[in-house]
């Protein structure tokens, strides 16, 4: 574009014509999105006191200063057998960068319970090596199954985003 004037260092693109940039690299400015990865999953019937991988997604940041916004929409449901409690965490490959100490719970007596829960993280990997997020369950309380599927509750979503610095 023109140095100076009204349209000083702009690209004016008349209408009806379209710019085909697909041979170069577009940066977008701080706050911008640059990718969007989502993945779901559920897990019929869970029971277990280990931590245990409901979802998973990867993403390869383009540079080191970029930070990746992590979503998790993580729906429970107790079955009708007795009380329960679990926790929830999300993991950046193997290192826990954020957990919910309580994540669901089903009382001892009455019907069954649904709950829903997310966890957001705005994390910082410092690398451009593909990154992987781990979505993570495990009963805290309680011997009674836990439904994390989309029958019961809907499913597991995961959704990672890298933003622009």
């Amino acid at each position: 574009g023109p140095s100076s004037g009204a349209n000083a260092n702009k690209i004016i693109i008349p209408s009806g014509q379209t710019l085909d940039a697909s041979g170069a690299t577009l940066v977008p400015s701080a706050g911008g999105v640059m990718q969007v990865i989502t993945v779901k999953a559920g897990i019929n019937t869970f029971n277990s006191s280990s931590w245990t991988n409901v979802v998973s997604a990867s993403i390869t940041p383009s540079s080191t200063a970029n930070k990746i916004y992590v979503q998790v929409c993580c729906p429970g449901y107790g079955g009708g057998e007795g009380k329960v409690t679990g926790k929830a965490r999300v993991q950046r490959n193997t290192t826990t960068i954020r957990e919910l100490a309580s994540f669901w719970m089903r009382e001892t007596s009455g019907s069954a319970k649904a709950s829903s829960s997310s966890m957001l993280v705005l994390d910082s990997p410092s690398t451009t090596a593909s990154v992987t997020y781990n979505a993570q369950v495990v009963r805290s309380n309680g011997s009674s199954n836990l439904h994390l599927d989309d029958v019961h509750n809907g499913d597991w979503v995961i959704t990672l985003m890298e933003i622009a610095q």
